[in-house]
C-alpha cells in the first residue's frame, strides 16, 4: 500500500466505500423483494386477495382457481433472477464508480502535480523566482506558505555562503600574487641558484599555481557558476606529479610510492587534481610504518578507473558494521573526523544533540547508510540494533556497568559478536578491574610500530 500513488490510494478507498454501500444497497433490496414476493405468492395460493380489473370486476379469485406447480415455479424462479440482477448491478456500479474516482481524482491531483514540476525546476540560483504564488486551492495555502518559508531560509544560507567563499576567494588572491611576483623576482635574481634550491622553488610556483587555480575555482562557485569542465587530463602524469608533491611526507614514514597505468579524460584539471591529492595524502598518513601506496589507472569499457590502495591494516570485513564507545562529547567527534579521513563512513551520537538529530542518525545506522557509530555512554542508552558485528571500546568506561552496556550492543538475535578495549599502560590496572568485573575472557594483545600483533600479559 505504501508504494502506491496518492491517485491510486484514492481510487482504492473510493471503490470500497461504493461497493460497501452498493452491497449493503443490495441486501436491503434483495431481502425487501423477497419478502413482498413471498406476500404475493403467499396470497395467490390460499389467501383472500382477489384481483380486479379495470373495470372493477373480478379477473382472478385464488379461491375459485386452484393454484398449481406452475405458478409457485414461477415465483421462485422470479426471486433468483432478482438477486442474480441485483449482484450484477452492484458490480457494474462499483467498477464505473472506480473508474470516475480514479479520473476525479487525477484531476483533483493536478495541483500537486503542478506543484512537483515546480519542485523539480529549484536550483540555487532560481529560488527566489520557485515561490508559489497564493492562488491556490485552500488545501494547499498551508503548505505553500511552509514551502516558500522554506525557500527563503535556503537562499539566506546559500547567500551567506557565496559571501564567505566569495570573500575568502578574494582575501586569498592578493597574497598569492605576491607570492608568485616574489618567486619569479628571485628566480630572475638568482638564476645561478644551487639546484635543490632551484627544485625548491620550483615547488612552490607550481602549489602556488594550484592554489591560484583553486581560488579561481571558489570565486566561479561562489557565483554559482558552472565550474568548466573542459580540460583535456592526462592521468598518468598527473599521478607521478602528485607522487613527486607528497614524496617528502612519504619519506617521513618509509613508505613506497607506485603509480601505474594511464588514461585520458576530460573535466576540470584543478578538481581532479585535488580530488586524487587528498586521496592518496589520506593513504599516506594513515598507512603503516614502510607500506606502499599504488595509484592504478584503467580504462574499462567507457570509462576510467582510477584506484588508491594503501598496505595500512584497515578494519576486518567482519567488523566493518561497529559501535565505538568515548567518554566525552568532543572525543566521538574528534574520532569520527579522524576515521573518515580513513575512509570509513562514521557518524557520532552525543549528548549535545537534539533528539530528532539522534533519531535520524539511528534510522541512517539501521538502514547501513554508514558502518561505524560513535557514541557516548549517555548518548548510547536504549539503543537496540541487532547486526552490530564488534564493539570498540576506544576509552575505558569510568563506571563498570557502562562496559556490560557497550559490549551488550553486540552479539544480538542469536549473533555472534566481538568487543575490542583500547588501553595504554597507566589503565592497566582499571581495565582489570572491570574485566573482573564482567566476569568475560579476554585476549590481550600489543600493537607493534609496524602495525603487526603480538600477544602479551595484561
Amino acid at each position: 500500500m505504501k508504494r502506491l500513488s496518492l491517485q491510486w490510494r484514492i481510487t482504492l478507498m473510493s471503490v470500497l466505500l461504493i461497493g460497501i454501500t452498493c452491497v449493503a444497497m443490495n441486501l436491503l433490496l434483495c431481502s425487501s423483494g423477497v419478502y413482498y414476493m413471498d406476500t404475493i405468492a403467499d396470497s395467490l395460493q390460499g389467501g383472500g386477495t382477489v384481483i380486479l380489473n379495470e373495470e372493477g370486476t373480478v379477473s382472478f379469485d385464488p379461491q375459485l382457481i386452484a393454484p398449481n406447480e406452475e405458478l409457485t415455479i414461477v415465483v421462485d424462479g422470479a426471486q433468483g433472477r432478482f438477486r442474480t440482477t441485483n449482484w450484477y448491478i452492484t458490480a457494474a456500479v462499483t467498477l464505473l464508480g472506480g473508474i470516475l474516482a480514479y479520473f476525479v481524482s487525477g484531476r483533483a491531483l493536478r495541483p500537486l502535480r503542478s506543484f512537483v514540476a515546480q519542485v523539480e525546476q529549484v536550483q540555487p540560483n532560481n529560488l527566489a523566482d520557485m515561490k508559489i504564488t497564493e492562488e491556490v486551492l485552500p488545501e494547499f495555502r498551508q503548505f505553500s506558505a511552509s514551502f516558500n518559508e522554506m525557500l527563503d531560509r535556503l537562499d539566506e544560507g546559500f547567500s551567506a555562503q557565496r559571501q564567505f567563499t566569495g570573500n575568502a576567494a578574494h582575501e586569498l588572491r592578493t597574497p598569492l600574487a605576491l607570492m608568485q611576483a616574489q618567486l619569479e623576482l628571485f628566480s630572475a635574481e638568482h638564476p645561478d641558484a644551487r639546484p635543490e634550491t632551484a627544485d625548491l622553488i620550483r615547488l612552490l610556483r607550481e602549489q602556488t599555481e594550484r592554489m591560484t587555480q583553486m581560488t579561481k575555482t571558489l570565486l566561479e562557485m561562489s557565483e554559482l557558476r558552472s565550474v568548466p569542465c573542459t580540460d583535456r587530463i592526462e592521468l598518468g602524469p598527473m599521478a607521478e606529479e602528485i607522487l613527486t608533491d607528497l614524496a617528502p611526507l612519504a619519506e617521513k614514514k618509509g613508505i613506497a610510492l607506485v603509480c601505474d597505468g594511464d588514461g585520458v579524460m576530460t573535466g576540470s584539471d584543478t578538481l581532479i587534481y585535488r580530488l586524487l591529492f587528498n586521496l592518496t595524502e589520506n593513504a599516506i598518513r594513515y598507512n603503516r610504518p614502510n607500506g606502499t601506496v599504488r595509484i592504478s589507472i584503467a580504462e574499462e569499457e567507457t570509462q576510467i578507473v582510477v584506484r588508491v590502495a594503501d598496505s595500512g591494516c584497515g578494519i576486518p570485513e567482519e567488523y566493518r558494521r561497529s559501535m565505538v564507545f568515548c567518554n566525552t562529547k568532543y572525543g566521538t567527534v574528534s574520532l569520527v573526523t579522524h576515521l573518515e579521513k580513513a575512509g570509513l563512513r562514521a557518524k557520532c551520537l552525543n549528548g549535545d544533540m537534539e533528539q530528532a538529530a539522534r533519531n535520524r542518525i539511528m534510522a541512517a545506522y539501521r538502514n547501513n547508510e554508514f558502518d561505524v557509530l560513535v557514541a557516548t555512554d549517555v548518548a548510547a542508552r536504549g539503543i537496540d540494533v541487532e547486526q552490530v558485528d564488534a564493539a570498540f571500546n576506544y576509552e575505558i568506561p569510568n563506571e563498570n556497568e557502562y562496559y556490560l552496556h557497550r559490549i551488550g550492543r553486540t552479539g544480538r538475535a542469536g549473533r555472534e559478536g566481538v568487543s575490542f578495549v583500547f588501553y595504554s599502560e597507566n589503565e592497566r590496572p582499571r581495565l582489570k578491574t572491570i574485566l573482573k568485573y564482567s566476569g568475560n575472557s579476554y585476549h590481550p594483545v600489543q600493537v607493534n610500530a609496524d602495525g603487526s600483533f603480538t600477544e602479551c600479559e595484561l
